[in-house]
């Protein structure tokens, strides 16, 4: 993708493909980081889950087709060399042969869908942002939700909730849109985790007033 100008052979250009396709891709990531944390389905039993892995697998596989789509549109079949891709093999690979001993292949075949998401999203994001700002608008995205999801955690402790769904007893109420306290807790560790070490970074996407603020309001939660 870079190029030398034929003008002024030291100034490198950057040729970012078809920005049409970048764009989609872009869209997909984001809506992946917004949906999947929020949506259930109040009509399914249980009413988290199964929406959540469902709406993360369609998203990774329209990633994956705008993907693979760009990459024809621009004629250059290949993909970014990252320090991870082979780890990354060689942990799909032995994942794929331990279907061999498993006492259940259907149920492993059936549950492959949600081991490859991860790798998947993986080599989206590895081969599609090029630019600070698509990694900022992530980011923001991110903590955003995680912030979202934190006050809704103390809104539930104190008994303010959606009267879609039966509430649980005891601690099981701080359950989030997760229907589970340690579900719950695993996806805010992403954001939490996010939050500190932009706290304590440099970076200036956010006023560390309102980054502290966040922290509060999740490590709360």
């Amino acid at each position: 993708r870079i190029f030398m100008n034929k003008k002024d052979n030291t100034v490198p250009i950057i040729n970012s493909g078809n920005t049409e396709w970048d764009k989609i891709i872009i869209i997909i990531l984001a809506v992946l980081a917004i949906i999947p944390p929020l949506i259930f389905f109040d009509y399914s039993v249980p009413a988290f889950t199964p929406i959540k892995d469902l709406s993360l697998q369609i998203l990774s596989l329209l990633g994956l087709t705008a993907w693979i789509l760009r990459m024809v549109a621009t004629e250059n079949i290949s993909w970014e060399s990252n320090s991870l891709d082979k780890p990354l093999f060689l942990y799909l690979l032995w994942g794929c042969l331990s279907l061999i001993w498993s006492i259940n292949v259907y149920n492993s075949i059936l549950s492959l869908p949600s081991f490859l998401t991860g790798p998947i999203i993986f080599f989206i994001i590895n081969n599609s942002i090029r630019e600070q700002k698509h990694i900022d608008r992530l980011v923001i995205i991110i903590i955003i939700i995680g912030l979202c999801l934190g006050i809704y955690g103390i809104m539930q402790y104190y008994g303010i909730d959606f009267r879609v769904w039966k509430r649980d007893i005891g601690r099981q109420k701080v359950m989030g849109t997760f229907g589970n306290v340690n579900y719950f807790a695993e996806y805010l560790i992403l954001p939490l985790s996010l939050t500190i070490g932009l706290f304590l970074s440099k970076n200036r996407i956010f006023n560390k007033l309102f980054l502290f603020l966040v922290l509060i309001i999740m490590g709360l939660a």
